[in-house]
This record gives structure tokens, sequence and C-alpha cells, in this order.
């Protein structure tokens, strides 16, 4: 990722606002429903259990 392609990944985001909230709200599902914790723990935990046998 370049400086440019920062700055314009940036100012979509400005002159997009319903796109933006529309990432957003996108994002915070995906962190409720997959990136979390509770989710991720429970993977780690069967990967521990698979390599300790």
């Amino acid at each position: 990722m370049s400086p440019i392609e920062i700055g314009e990944a940036i100012n979509y985001i400005l002159n997009n606002p319903k796109e933006a909230k529309k990432m957003g709200e996108n994002g915070r599902k995906m962190v409720m429903e997959k990136y979390n914790w509770d989710i991720e723990k429970k993977k780690l935990i069967g990967l521990y259990q698979e390599l300790s046998k």
C-alpha cells in the first residue's frame, strides 16, 4: 500500500459517507460474529488438543 493509495482510500471514504457507514457496520458485524476471542479460543483449544495427541 502506497501513500497515494492510502490517500485515495481516505478520500473515497470521506466522499462516500453512506458507503463508509456500510463498511463500518460490516466490519463490526465480522468482529462480533467471527473475529472475537470466544470464537478464536475454541479454535486455539482445538489446535492444542490435536497437537497434544
